[in-house]
């Protein structure tokens, strides 16, 4: 059975960051764009080998935010009635709401907490792609 994954991927520096939503904590890094998707691959693989997998919450949107002269791309799902967001490059940052608007307003308070506690990479978003495993 293939299994197809939405990746956001970011430039940080030298570095591309390909992230996975739907695998909480799985990304992967490489420094030439060509590599992406092959680096994204064998990181879901061993995701997939370590982790117990349940279906992820289907794919709703991107939405970029801004907080104290950063740039933070929080992907957006949708499950059940529920919207979850997260910002993969941002370990822990994640919420859920009824609405995009409340789940939206949620990332970017739980953003404006982390940026006080933590030296938070700025990421620039490139693009999304589907990658099948």
């Amino acid at each position: 059975m293939h299994r197809k994954f939405v990746i956001i991927i970011e430039k940080a520096g030298n570095n591309y960051i390909a992230s996975v939503p739907a695998l909480y904590g799985c990304r992967s890094l490489t420094k030439k764009f060509d590599k992406v998707a092959e680096s994204v691959r064998r990181a879901i693989i061993n995701y997939l080998k370590k982790e117990e997998y349940e279906e992820p919450a289907d794919f709703f949107g991107i939405q970029v935010i801004k907080v104290r002269g950063k740039e933070f791309t929080a992907a957006i799902e949708k499950s059940g009635k529920y919207y979850i967001a997260c910002v993969p490059t941002v370990s822990g940052c994640f919420t859920q709401a009824g609405t995009v608007n409340m789940v939206v307003k949620n990332i970017r308070e739980l953003l404006e907490f982390y940026s006080k506690e933590k030296n938070l990479i700025n990421a620039r978003f490139i693009g999304m792609q589907t990658v099948e495993i």
